[in-house]
């Protein structure tokens, strides 16, 4: 450490530091600037187009409701990407799969805790039996 220059420890040396705090915060505050646009911009709804041509609608699942999230799963499920079966045929429509599973696991979470009438309108589910 160079202790020759006036100031050590005195004024030169507040200055310096203080100038790279003013970078640091600068940096700082850009970049929470720029989380904050992106987490705006990561609340859009995107649009998905599967490999036979469908295009769905996937808007944030922790913004939707019950019946929005119902809405939803049925728009996907109207679109035949995965033909019946548990997989999609074509590995490009894996990020639907995956968003369906995330988005079936939340109405699962947050609706079916109502009980399935109330989470689905007043209508019993088929599976729901009554003895």
């Amino acid at each position: 450490m160079n202790t020759n220059r006036k100031g050590f420890g005195g004024s030169w040396g507040f200055r310096r530091a203080l100038e790279g705090a003013r970078r640091q915060g600068a940096a700082v505050l850009a970049g929470l600037f720029l989380c904050a646009v992106g987490s705006a911009q990561a609340e859009e709804p995107k649009m998905f187009v599967t490999s036979g041509g469908h295009e769905v609608r996937l808007p944030p699942i922790s913004n939707l409701d019950c019946a929005e999230m119902k809405a939803v799963l049925t728009r996907i499920d109207q679109t035949g990407y995965r033909h019946g079966s548990p997989r999609p045929a074509d590995d490009a429509d894996m990020p639907l799969l995956r968003y369906e599973d995330a988005l079936s696991a939340q109405i699962f979470e947050q609706c079916a805790q109502q009980g399935p009438a109330r989470a689905y309108g007043g209508r019993a589910l088929p599976f729901a039996r009554s003895n």
